[in-house]
Order: structure tokens, then C-alpha cells, then sequence
């Protein structure tokens, strides 16, 4: 047996910086207020950049405000993670981010705006941000997400109420990042903390609420309502109407974001960002799936349907595709008591008359999860079982 000398051994350990494995999910998009200085980039597309790291952005006086949102973006979302950014502000908000998703080719799955939304403007601008956002689904099969601040009003009972519109893919933030910098605290005053809501959704798997306490903290050195303190009175309000805004929880050190809601009804199925990017996720898939299936020869029942054969091909294809992509991935709330729910069902009618239709309608359902944002609990003494 070899003796050994003594020795001191150390070994290299990885992983210690948070540095994360970008994820399509995860992919986002930033539309500036202004001129932005890019030094360095994964790729390019002419007007719009793909970022990894504040440090390929160069920090000058054009657009201080969007350097600022970049900066909590990758704060929030770690270094690493992908930014398609605009080189430009666009002419509206609403024609940046169809510009980005085109640029980007279809990659970001949620875009964040510089340019904040005034009060009097607010109705206005969300719908357009949201027609911009439904026309990237009908137009480039690639939906998105889109998020938006604005400042604080001076009265918040005055917040106009965003549960009674009808715009589903528009989260609006109000709520700033204070960093203790005079000049860069003027600029963050009326933007709403768009970056670090932005990081915070580009770390999170696509059914992960932004508001999961056990994720921590907001990645902020403070937190204000423009230049007034956060409190949870002044959050509750305006979490009931529909904002995102930061608040605090007692015994846990900082900021945690209030819910997760879009500007529409608390009844519409889609107005909370996880149950949008799960079904936009869903979409996605289904879309690349299924894309391959224009123009081939579909057999003809002896009715004139589409054999039962050929009907349960096309449901196990499209369920397979999202049980790979999402089910395995704990991206649907699945049963963990019945083997069979793989969170998805499709379903091909073999009765459709395809001959004369030359259409195949396919439905298709996935299984979202419940939310654990109300938790009661009854204590009390005893004294026997």
C-alpha cells in the first residue's frame, strides 16, 4: 500500500455564484425610454440586442432610466439570463413590443416597458400594449407577456381600477426601487420597478407565483411608493385594484411582491401571470407540434370522418409533446394520488368532415395549479386528544 505525505488538499467547487442556465421560459425582452449604448451581445437582429449581463450595456446620460432597469433586471433574474433589448425607444410602447417580439423572432415569452404609463393615460395604454401583445398571437404564433409600470398616485384610493379591463396579458407595477442615490432615485420615482418584476418572472418556471414568500425577498436595497413609504394598507388597496405592488411581511426582513395579477377581471381565467405563461407555454408547444401536420393527407373514414386510428394519433402526439414539455418539467398541477393525470387532455372528434372542411379541430386542455395565497387557521388550546 502507498503511504502518503501529508498534505492540505483543496478542491475547485462550482456553482457558489448563482449564475443561472437561461430557459426558453425564462427568455424576456425590454423596450427602453430611450437611446441604449449595447458594447456587447449574444446576437443581433439590426435594431434589437440579446443581452446576458449589465455589463454589456455601457452606463451613460442617453437613457439613464432603461441602464436602470436592466440593472435590476439582471439583479432580480442573475447574470446570465437572456434580455433581447431595442436599440431605440419606439414612436408608443405598444408598437416596441411588436417590434421586439419580431426582432427577436418570436423568442421573448415577456416583455417589460421603460416608458411608465401616467394616470391619465392608463386605460389607454394598457388596452394598446394588450392589442399589441393578442396581435403577436395571431400574427407570429408567439405569445407574450407584457409588463408595465406606473407611479404612485398621489392619492391611492384615486388608482384607477385595473379589474375592470379586459387585458389579460398586461401586468402593471406601481412601486419603485429606492437605492439611495439621489439621481438615480429621481429617475425610479414614477417608473414602477418593471426590472426587478421582469428578473423576478425570467428566474421563475412559468407556474411559479412572483408573490412565493420562499422564494425571498425582492432583490432591492429598498422599496418606496414614489417617495412614500411602503406600507401594507396602502398595498392592499392597491392589490385590489389589480396592481402588482411590493409589500412586507411581519418577522421577514424586506420587500415580497403583493400577487400576481394582469389588468382584468379577478374572474378571467387567465389574469394571473402564472396561469398566462402556463397556457401561453401550452400554446407554444402545441403550435411547434402541430405545424408540422399542414398539408398532409388525413385518411377518410368510411362516413367521411377521420378514422378513430388516426383521431387518437393526433391526441397522443400533441398530449405526448406537452407531457414532455410541461408535465415532466412541474409545470401543470397534476394528481400525485392518480398515475393516469399527466395534466393534459386532447381530444380529435373523428366525426369532423375534413374532405370538405380541409380543417382539423383539436381541443386540447391543460390541468393549471391552485394558489396558496389565503391561508386560515384555527388555533387554539388542548388539553386530550
Amino acid at each position: 500500500m502507498t503511504s502518503l505525505l501529508p498534505y492540505v488538499k483543496i478542491a475547485f467547487q462550482n456553482g457558489a455564484l448563482g449564475i443561472t442556465e437561461p430557459t426558453a421560459d425564462g427568455i424576456c425582452g425590454l423596450v427602453p425610454d430611450g437611446a441604449v449604448v449595447i458594447n456587447a451581445y449574444t446576437d443581433n437582429n439590426g435594431a434589437a440586442y440579446l443581452i446576458t449581463s449589465l455589463a454589456c450595456v455601457t452606463k451613460t446620460g442617453t437613457d439613464a432610466l432603461t441602464y436602470e432597469m436592466i440593472r435590476e433586471f439582471f439583479e432580480e433574474a442573475g447574470e446570465g439570463s437572456y434580455l433581447w433589448v431595442l436599440n431605440a425607444k419606439p414612436t408608443t410602447s405598444a408598437a416596441g413590443v411588436t417590434s421586439l417580439q419580431n426582432l427577436s423572432n418570436g423568442a421573448c415569452r415577456t416583455i417589460g416597458v421603460v416608458t411608465p404609463i401616467t394616470a391619465a393615460n392608463l386605460d389607454t395604454d394598457v388596452e394598446a400594449l394588450n392589442e399589441a401583445a393578442e396581435g403577436l398571437v395571431d400574427d407570429l404564433y408567439a405569445p407574450v407577456l407584457v409588463v408595465a409600470g406606473t407611479p404612485a398616485p398621489s392619492t391611492i384610493g384615486s388608482a384607477e381600477n385595473l379589474t375592470l379591463l379586459d387585458s389579460n396579458r398586461v401586468a402593471v407595477v406601481c412601486g419603485n426601487e429606492v437605492t439611495g442615490d439621489a439621481t438615480i432615485d429621481a429617475l425610479l420615482d414614477d417608473a414602477g420597478a418593471v426590472g426587478l418584476l421582469l428578473g423576478r418572472i425570467a428566474h421563475n418556471a412559468v407556474q411559479t407565483s412572483v408573490a412565493r414568500v420562499s422564494d425571498g425577498a425582492i432583490k432591492a436595497r429598498n422599496m418606496a411608493l414614489g417617495t412614500s413609504p411602503i406600507n401594507n394598507a396602502n398595498a392592499a388597496t392597491l392589490h385590489g385594484k389589480g396592481y402588482i405592488t411590493p409589500r412586507t411581511w411581519t418577522g421577514k426582513a424586506g420587500f415580497y411582491w403583493s400577487g400576481d395579477a394582469l389588468a382584468t377581471a379577478t374572474t378571467d381565467d387567465y389574469g394571473m401571470i402564472p396561469r398566462r405563461r402556463t397556457i401561453d407555454k401550452a400554446f407554444r408547444i402545441a403550435y411547434k407540434t402541430l405545424v408540422e401536420e399542414v398539408g398532409m393527407e388525413i385518411p377518410v373514414s368510411s362516413t367521411g370522418g377521420i378514422p378513430n386510428g388516426t383521431a387518437k394519433a393526433i391526441e397522443a402526439m400533441v398530449e405526448t409533446a406537452i407531457e414532455q414539455g410541461m408535465t415532466n418539467q412541474g409545470n401543470l398541477g397534476t394528481d400525485p394520488d392518480d398515475d393516469t393525470d399527466k395534466g393534459v387532455i386532447a381530444s380529435v372528434d373523428p366525426d369532423q368532415n375534413v374532405v370538405a372542411t380541409n380543417k382539423i379541430e383539436v381541443s386540447l386542455r391543460v390541468k393549471p395549479y391552485g394558489y396558496a395565497y389565503y391561508i386560515d387557521v384555527n388555533l387554539s388550546f388542548f388539553t386530550t386528544n
